[in-house]
C-alpha cells in the first residue's frame, strides 16, 4: 500500500534523502572520468621558482600551465577528453620527463632533475609500470638522450653513430620484452610509441601493437601510432606537395609551387622539440655546403611561440635560409595536408617538385641531398646566378 510522504516518518525522510543525494552526486561527476587528473611532483628545484606543464591532446593541440613550488613540490590539476600526453619543464627550460594521463589518475612523482630516468611513479599501476621501466633502465635511457643531444657535433663520427645503434638496440629489445610479458597493460603501446616505433621498427612496432589485448590500446595513442605506420608505409617517392601557402615573420609567401628547376630541402620542425632541434643542425650543415641556386632550403615551424622560435633560430645558428611560422601549431591546416604525424618531418624534392625522399634523418639525409643536387644541377634562372661548383660553401 502507497503512503503520502506527508505521513513518512522523519528517520525513513532522511534515507530517502540521503539515497536520493547519492544518486544525484553519481550522476554529476561521482566517477573517476570526470574528475579530472592529479600530478603531485617532488623535484629537487628551488623554492618559489615554476614548473611548466605542457599538455598535448591529438587533434587539439598543445596547452601550457605554470604551478609555483613550494619546497620543490607541485601540484597540477587538470582534464582531459583522452590520453593526453604531458611534459614537465623546469623554470630554466629543463626538460624533467614526459608522461601520459588520463581523467581519474592521480600520480605522485619523486626524484631529481639531474637523474630524470631514475624518478618514481606512484600511481595506477600502468604508470608504475613505466616508472619501473624507466627506472630499470636509466643507464640506457641517459646514455641515448645524452648521445641524441650532441649527435650534430658528431656527424660523420662512425663508431660515435654505431655505439648509438647499439644502444638503441638495446632499447628496443627491452621494449619488445615488456610488451610480450604485458600484453594487457596500456603501459605497453605507450612505450611502444615512446621507445620503439621509429622509421626502421615500423613492421616489429605493428605487430606488437596487433598483439596487445583491446583494453591495453588507449584510442587516441594507438590512433596515433597507426597513422604514423599508415604514413610511412604510403610511398611518396614521386608524388608532390599539395600546393599551400607559408607566410614568413616578413611578411613575404613562401608556395610549394614555387619548389621547381632546383633542389629543395623542406621541414617541419619546432623550436620545443629535440629531435627537431638535432635535425636542423643537419639542415645547417647541408645549407652551409651548398649556394642558393643549387639548393632551395626552406624551413617552417610549428612553434605557438615566436618570441621563443627567434630565439632558438638565434641561439642554433640557423637564420641562413628561408623560415615560416604556423601559429597554429598542430592545428593548422597544412600540417593536415602534409599528413604529418610526428616533428622533424623533412621532405627532399627535385628539380620537377616531385619528392626524392620522405623523414630520412642525419648521414641518409646528407647524402640523398648530395645526389640529388648532383642530378639536378643549378638553377639557370635563379635570380643572382652563380658561378660557385655545387659543392661550394659559399651563400647568395
Amino acid at each position: 500500500m502507497l503512503h503520502n510522504s506527508a505521513h513518512l516518518s522523519l528517520p525513513m525522510k532522511q534515507t530517502i534523502y540521503i539515497f536520493l543525494l547519492l544518486i544525484l552526486l553519481t550522476a554529476c561527476g561521482g566517477d573517476k572520468e570526470n574528475e579530472g587528473f592529479t600530478l603531485t611532483v617532488e623535484l629537487d628545484v628551488p623554492d618559489q621558482t615554476y614548473l611548466y606543464f605542457w599538455q598535448e591532446e591529438h587533434k587539439k593541440g598543445i596547452t601550457v600551465d605554470s604551478v609555483l613550488t613550494e619546497k620543490g613540490k607541485a601540484v597540477y590539476k587538470g582534464v582531459c577528453g583522452e590520453l593526453s600526453r604531458i611534459e614537465i619543464c623546469t623554470e630554466a627550460g629543463q626538460r624533467v620527463l614526459s608522461l601520459y594521463v588520463k581523467n581519474g589518475d592521480k600520480i605522485k612523482l619523486k626524484g631529481s632533475v639531474e637523474t630524470p630516468y631514475e624518478i618514481t611513479f606512484s600511481g595506477p599501476i600502468e604508470q608504475e609500470q613505466i616508472g619501473k621501466f624507466r627506472n630499470d633502465n636509466h643507464i640506457l635511457l641517459q646514455r641515448l638522450t645524452d648521445s641524441d643531444r650532441d649527435f650534430y657535433s658528431h656527424i660523420g663520427d662512425t663508431s660515435y653513430q654505431k655505439e648509438t645503434i647499439a644502444y638503441r638496440d638495446s632499447l628496443h629489445a627491452q621494449v619488445i620484452d615488456f610488451a610480450l610479458a604485458h600484453s594487457s597493460s596500456y603501459a605497453s603501446t605507450i612505450l611502444i610509441y615512446d621507445y620503439l616505433l621509429s622509421p626502421e621498427t615500423v613492421e616489429t612496432s605493428d605487430t606488437l601493437l596487433r598483439r596487445l589485448a583491446p583494453e591495453a590500446k588507449p584510442v587516441s595513442l594507438l590512433a596515433k601510432a597507426e597513422l604514423y605506420i599508415s604514413d610511412f608505409r604510403k610511398n611518396p617517392e614521386g608524388k608532390m606537395l599539395p600546393y599551400m601557402t607559408f607566410r614568413t615573420p616578413g611578411d613575404s609567401v613562401i608556395n610549394t609551387g614555387g619548389f621547381r628547376r632546383r633542389t629543395t630541402l623542406f621541414t617541419v620542425w619546432a623550436s620545443y622539440d629535440t629531435p627537431s632541434r638535432q635535425q636542423m643542425q643537419v639542415v645547417r650543415k647541408i645549407r652551409e655546403k651548398y649556394s642558393a641556386p643549387y639548393l632551395n632550403v626552406v624551413s617552417v615551424s610549428l612553434d605557438t611561440d615566436e618570441k621563443a622560435w627567434r630565439e632558438i633560430l638565434h641561439s642554433d645558428t640557423l637564420e641562413g635560409w628561408a623560415h615560416c611560422i604556423l601559429k597554429e601549431g598542430w592545428n593548422a591546416n597544412q600540417v593536415e595536408n602534409l599528413g604529418i604525424q610526428s616533428l622533424p618531418a623533412t621532405f627532399v624534392l627535385n628539380g620537377t617538385g616531385r619528392i626524392v625522399a620522405k623523414n630520412i634523418y642525419d648521414e641518409e639525409l646528407i647524402d640523398t641531398v648530395d645526389k640529388t643536387v648532383a642530378e639536378v644541377g643549378e638553377d639557370k634562372t635563379f635570380g643572382e646566378k652563380s658561378s660557385s661548383s655545387p659543392k661550394s660553401s659559399s651563400k647568395k
